[in-house]
């Protein structure tokens, strides 16, 4: 039962970020805050659609790919709140959205990020590819980046 709430509560912020990005669609933060709320909100709800235990690896794989987007989001969105840098630059981010776009298509199409998804009475459990390492090492270098900046 806990899953459909967070999946209501996601809905509700996808709701939320289209007012906001419907308030003012032409400004550059707006935009992406929408990009960084709707990862988010993609997230939230394959997390707890996994959690329903119905299709629990397609879940998952939604789940990894909307975490390696909300981090490319995150350090766009708070990029565009900051002085401009050399380091959070154009190029960085772009950088970041790439990295992000393959890690999401390894976690959609293979097995090497992870594999074995099921629901257990523990949550869901699963086992770790070879390039976990680097999605992991992905997520913590952007998310720090974004936290430093």
């Amino acid at each position: 039962m806990s899953s459909y709430l967070t999946v209501f509560a996601a809905l509700i912020l996808l709701v939320f970020l289209w007012m906001i990005w419907r308030a003012s669609p032409h400004r550059p933060i707006n935009r992406r805050f929408t990009t960084f709320a709707v990862s988010i909100g993609c997230w939230a709800i394959a997390v707890a659609a996994a959690h329903t235990g119905h299709n629990v690896g397609s879940w998952t794989a939604l789940a990894f790919a909307s975490a390696a987007f909300s981090t490319a989001a995150f350090l766009a969105f708070v990029a565009a709140h900051g002085p401009t840098d050399r380091w959070s630059s154009n190029t960085v981010i772009g950088l970041a959205f790439s990295l992000a776009a393959l890690l999401a298509a390894l976690s959609l199409a293979t097995q090497l990020i992870f594999y074995d998804a099921r629901l257990t009475p523990n949550g869901v459990q699963r086992e770790t590819g070879p390039v976990y390492p680097l999605f992991a090492g992905f997520i913590f270098i952007f998310w720090g980046s974004a936290f430093a900046l």
